[in-house]
């Protein structure tokens, strides 16, 4: 599981952490900012296709199947688990975690618009 993050938000959150450090005197801290709710890439995925459809950008019956992670090859070592706990940042910058449904509907809108 993971948690996808828009970019949109993390944008927004790092223009609040350089106006923050550059008024007030801060100490260097390291920050996770991650998106909600957790998912897998199979629920991450069939959100992405949902939402495509909606806005015609898929006309054909796509299907995903669920895996295990140890069950995809590849070069790359993953991690079981690549959840982010965004707790410090949030309470710091009082912002919320990266609604990444919100922000796959957002960036397939302006998809539709190209």
């Amino acid at each position: 599981y993971g948690s996808p993050t828009y970019t949109w938000d993390i944008a927004k959150l790092l223009d609040k952490m350089i106006t923050y450090t550059l008024t007030k005197r801060t100490k260097n801290s390291i920050f996770h900012f991650s998106g909600a709710p957790f998912c897998s890439w199979y629920d991450f995925a069939n959100v992405i296709i949902e939402h495509a459809k909606k806005k015609n950008l898929v006309n054909h019956s796509l299907k995903t199947k669920k895996i295990l992670t140890k069950d995809f090859e590849t070069i790359a070592i993953r991690p079981k688990n690549s959840m982010l706990n965004s707790e410090k940042v949030c309470k710091q910058f009082k912002v919320s975690p990266s609604d990444w449904v919100r922000g796959v509907r957002n960036a397939i809108s302006r998809l539709n618009e190209i």
